[in-house]
């Protein structure tokens, strides 16, 4: 196998074609790793110290089988600068992860360890995040860097709820009988509530209309979510056009019989999944628990059909629905300093700040 190094986002950028190919191909096809996510957060929330710190991986025939999308950026603690690689997007991104071609993930990952173990030069720490457990990734880095060259740490990350969409609605209502009771409480908003749903270049402009006016009426409101700042509001219009045009965003809204917005919801598509995002509702009528009222009328809308078969609730932000999980996604944090005189000092240091 050969790994080329990317280090522009011009080099990147020229992988545009191949990239959601692979994914699509990949063991893990999660939106989050699609390039249209990844290119419109880098643009939006890099900062100049980084950059791109991209290796791909291809076979003897040059096939390409695998990407690991790191970036590059300069730390200093205590006086001393360390390289430290992350993947390449963190910022409003859930379970990020390499691209592997299905079945290639273990010689992905080996490749990926023997050109940083043979290029110490060039980095100093390396911090994977989120990685989900039931993927090798974390259990194979664990075992690639290790002592005396390398110190490694772990520790647990959040855990997210996936729903199997194959179940009928019948199915899903037998098991779940809090919902049953809660989805009495629209009777209380009028029979003719509807969900109306956003898709498209031209209907999304405007269900995210329709979204962020609700948004402004919540908790959410400057704190979090779509309208945090205005840089991650820039981000998710560029974002939401970008996968609107290949039918990969959507937007839910719960309307009540009289035309009230009640709740909405931003969701993505990518390959056999549906990624629940971002969530908001009218605070006034928060007793009727909307926002999960409306998650349940939008998994009722997936199932049965040809093409998604999974819903992902998101790592770590909707831990209130973990009832509703068929599986519950564990993840691990995993931090790998490479050792030196350098890095000696600051788990030295580390160390003492320990004792005190």
């Amino acid at each position: 196998m050969t790994v080329e190094l990317l280090q522009s986002v011009e080099q990147w950028h020229a992988l545009r074609g191949q990239w959601d190919a692979l994914l699509e191909e990949s063991g893990f096809p999660s939106i989050f790793l699609s390039f249209d996510y990844l290119a419109n957060a880098y643009a939006i929330f890099h900062c100049d110290s980084s950059e791109p710190f991209i290796l791909v991986v291809r076979d003897y025939e040059g096939v390409l089988i695998g990407i690991a999308p790191f970036r590059r950026s300069t730390h200093r603690r205590w006086g001393i600068k360390q390289a430290v690689l992350e993947y390449l997007v963190t910022w409003e991104v859930d379970k990020p992860y390499i691209l592997a071609r299905d079945g290639w993930e273990d010689k992905v990952w080996d490749a990926i360890f023997s050109y940083l173990h043979g290029n110490p030069s060039k980095w100093d720490k390396l911090e994977l995040v989120e990685m989900p457990d039931h993927l090798p990734g974390a259990k194979k880095v664990m075992q690639l860097f290790h002592a005396p060259a390398y110190q490694i740490r772990s520790e647990a990350g959040p855990n997210g709820p996936y729903i199997d969409l194959t179940q009928t609605w019948e199915q899903f209502l037998s098991n779940h009988r809090k919902y049953r009771i809660a989805l009495n409480r629209l009777k209380q908003l009028g029979s003719d509530y509807k969900v109306v749903t956003y898709r498209g270049p031209t209907g999304i402009t405007e269900g995210l209309s329709c979204y962020t006016a609700l948004e402004r009426l919540s908790w959410k409101n400057g704190k979090t979510g779509l309208q945090r700042n205005p840089q991650h509001f820039e981000f998710y219009q560029q974002v939401i056009s970008a996968l609107a045009a290949k039918n990969r965003a959507v937007i839910h809204e719960l309307v009540s019989g009289e035309g009230q917005p009640i709740a909405a919801i931003l969701c993505w598509t990518f390959s056999d999944t549906l990624f629940v995002h971002h969530t908001t509702y009218d605070p006034e009528l928060s007793k009727y628990s909307p926002g999960k009222l409306l998650m349940g009328l939008v998994l009722k809308e997936y199932r049965g059909g040809e093409t998604l078969r999974t819903a992902d609730l998101m790592c770590g932000f909707a831990h209130y629905y973990n009832p509703w999980a068929d599986q519950l996604v564990t993840t691990t944090h995993v931090s790998i300093q490479r050792l030196s005189p350098g890095s000696a000092l600051l788990l030295a240091g580390r160390w003492l700040k320990g004792l005190f």
